[in-house]
Parts: C-alpha cells; structure tokens; sequence
C-alpha cells in the first residue's frame, strides 16, 4: 500500500473519530447524559484500539493498522 492511501485511511479514521466525538457533545448539550456518556465509552474504546494500532505498526507512516491489518470500526446511533 502507499504512504498516500495510508494517509487518505488515516484521515478517514480521524474524521470518523472526530464524527464520534461530536456526536456526544451534541448529545451533553441535549442534556441526553446516558447517550451521551455511552457515545463517549465508544469514542474511547475506538480512540485506545487506534492509538494501540500505531504503536504496533510503527505508526501512520508504517502500514499503522497492526492487529489484522484492521481499522476499528466505528458505529454512530443516530437520533
């Protein structure tokens, strides 16, 4: 794989990571603290399996998906 579609999924993985993250804020200013502190586990969960995937493959600039050459997938509820 190229460093330029390595990097075109890196962005697409912090886009989606950012998508989650707002999607608990917006969930906190609704007042909704059960979505929004569950929304918030799942950006962890997803946010720790990421940063765990570049120490194991070196990073973005070293094929970066360690465990079985996955991204974590990211499932957003949508209200």
């Amino acid at each position: 794989m190229s460093k330029k579609l390595v990097m075109i999924d890196l962005l697409g993985l912090h886009g989606d990571l950012d998508e989650m993250f707002f999607e608990h804020q917006k969930a906190l200013l609704h007042m909704d603290f059960e979505k929004a502190l569950r929304l918030l586990r799942l950006y962890r969960d997803a946010l720790f399996e990421h940063m765990q995937d570049e120490e194991e493959g070196g990073g973005a600039g070293g094929g970066g998906r360690g465990r079985e050459g996955r991204r974590p997938g990211i499932i957003l509820e949508r209200a």
